[in-house]
């Protein structure tokens, strides 16, 4: 299809109060416009229908009889939206934090890219935003960022545009909110380019905030996610390369990835990130602690490799493996794989120097491989917590010194 023919779909759930709001200021942009009530029980599907009466002659609204979810809402108007002949999909959120007039700046890059995800980038500081929002914006894309390549700011912004042929080759299995996700990772895995566009954004305080976020629930589910997309990503096939990737990477450029004084360099220039410092550190002490001796560093720089992590920083969290800690940890994993398997304190001495230790090695290294896991875990999280403290620090350094030099 070589005419742009955008279409935008609105889904929504008991937003009533603002959804025709929203509706209303979308179709004086000349745009045709989708709302997708999944099941609201507030008088949402009859406030959008009045205001068509009204004269909403270039909009309509397809309801689910039961709540089903944004997923599943996104997904009913990208059917709809193709069977009106429409090249993409723009979404945008019902609850009006958004607004609807930035989009003919999304439009104007999709239409120059039309094979492009366009996703809305919000201002990283936005008045009375919760913290969890902040927090949560930062480790999806620190995910999305390990998982694919991209380097993107704002993964959650509602006010996208999808090219049709995206979001009918692209499959995800992702119910709820934790679809926009997904769809960024598998968007990028397929070839697509993602773009970015600021956008304006509101909190509404007390009553006027609706949202249907459940803070647990999704950000567990969102958790999940992200671990089996990291998990997919570290597979070395059904990937492929980025648009402007090259394919071959060459001696001098593998030498320069393995450079380990890059990553100096890079965190003090704030090309890496204090999350992606720490997490290649966390990555680096997981694998460390697992009973793979001899092949620590291999596994470090293939895992770096396939999540977008400096090597410098995988390989030395992994060197904790190093004696005295190492012997440290394979006696405290195997204690722990002991009462995960058994239900119990080992009754025998973890000493390879004895001959029962080697009566029954499959055991003790079933115990030591599930053991590793919990204390790699638990490990790791602590050293992503001190990568990202010593990014900041030298940042902090690295700027100071800069304010000094100019200040001459």
């Amino acid at each position: 299809m070589d005419e742009f023919v955008p279409v935008v779909v609105i889904p929504t759930f008991n937003h009533g109060g603002c959804v025709v709001d929203v509706a209303s200021r979308v179709a004086l942009l000349g745009l045709r416009v989708i709302v997708v009530d999944d099941g609201s029980t507030d008088g949402t599907a009859e406030a959008v229908r009045e205001w068509i009466e009204r004269g909403g002659e270039r909009a309509e609204i397809v309801r689910h009889d039961r709540n089903r979810g944004k997923a599943a809402a996104l997904r009913t108007g990208f059917a709809r939206a193709a069977e009106l002949g429409a090249s993409h999909v723009v979404t945008i959120d019902s609850d009006g934090q958004l607004d609807p007039e930035d989009i003919p700046r999304l439009l104007e890059v999709s239409r120059a890219s039309p094979g492009a995800l366009v996703l809305g980038r919000r201002p990283e500081v936005i008045k009375g935003c919760p913290a969890r929002c902040v927090v949560g914006r930062r480790n999806t894309s620190l995910a999305i960022l390990a998982q694919t390549g991209v380097r993107l700011s704002d993964t959650q912004c509602g006010l996208r545009v999808y090219p049709v042929s995206l979001s009918r080759g692209v499959r995800c299995g992702s119910s709820r909110y934790a679809f926009e996700a997904e769809i960024i990772t598998r968007a990028c895995w397929a070839g697509f380019e993602v773009r970015e566009v600021p956008v304006n954004c509101r909190y509404f305080a007390g009553e006027g905030r609706v949202s249907h976020w459940r803070p647990w629930r999704d950000s567990w589910r969102q958790a999940g996610l992200h671990v089996r997309l990291t998990l997919e990503a570290l597979l070395p096939w059904g990937k492929s390369p980025r648009p402007g990737e090259e394919r071959g990477r060459g001696w001098k450029r593998l030498l320069a990835w393995l450079n380990p004084l890059r990553s100096i360099r890079e965190i003090r220039r704030q090309s890496i990130g204090d999350l992606e410092l720490g997490c290649g550190l966390g990555i680096g002490v997981l694998i460390g602690t697992l009973p793979f001796y001899g092949f620590h560093t291999a596994m470090s720089l293939y895992a770096a490799w396939r999540l977008h992590l400096h090597p410098a920083a995988v390989v030395l969290g992994s060197q904790i493996s190093a004696p005295p800690v190492g012997i440290a940890l394979a006696v405290a994993s195997i204690t722990v794989g002991h009462v995960l398997l058994h239900g119990s304190l080992p009754d025998r001495p973890i000493d390879p120097g004895t001959s029962m230790f080697w009566e029954t090695p499959l055991v003790w290294f079933l115990e030591w491989l599930a053991g590793s896991v919990v204390v790699g875990v638990s490990l790791g999280l602590l050293a992503y917590v001190v990568g990202v403290s010593i990014g900041r620090v030298m940042r902090v350094v690295a700027e100071f010194r800069a304010r000094s030099a100019r200040a001459r």
